[in-house]
């Protein structure tokens, strides 16, 4: 079945936490994340690009998701909501987990991508740049 890029209709009944985002950021992350899936995932290539999309999402704190809400607050020591008090442990900026382990539709999406992309690595034996034979001088 070839892939057709869900609407924002389609997104929000499947990821209810993204009900009411505009439509406007839903695009713009939609194309990021058809970007980085391809074909190669098959019948799942329709998932896992919304599985990507609910990621950037709630990365950048769009959704009504728990995700979303503290997205900005990885590492943080303290966080108090009457007046705003917020503290940071030395060192800690942004998701401290990184990557695709920051939300829970990333994670699902990693599965994916090993089970789908992983596999044994390959790597150059031969000199770089290669060297050319042009016949005889």
């Amino acid at each position: 079945m070839p892939y057709t890029p869900p609407d924002l209709a389609t997104f929000a009944a499947v990821f209810t936490d993204f009900a009411d985002i505009a439509e406007p950021s839903y695009d713009y992350w939609l194309a990021r994340a058809e970007r980085v899936i391809d074909t190669d995932y098959g019948d799942d290539q329709l998932h896992a690009t919304m599985l990507l999309t609910a990621h950037y999402l709630a990365s950048q704190g769009i959704g009504a998701g728990t995700e979303a809400k503290v997205a900005g607050f990885a590492g943080a020591s303290r966080v108090k909501s009457g007046d705003l008090e917020l503290g940071w442990a030395a060192g800690a900026t942004g998701n401290s987990t990184g990557g695709l382990t920051g939300t829970r539709y990333g994670r699902e999406l990693r599965g994916l991508v090993i089970a789908i992309k992983g596999g044994p690595g390959v790597a150059g034996t031969g000199a770089f740049p290669p060297v050319v034979n042009y016949g005889s001088a």
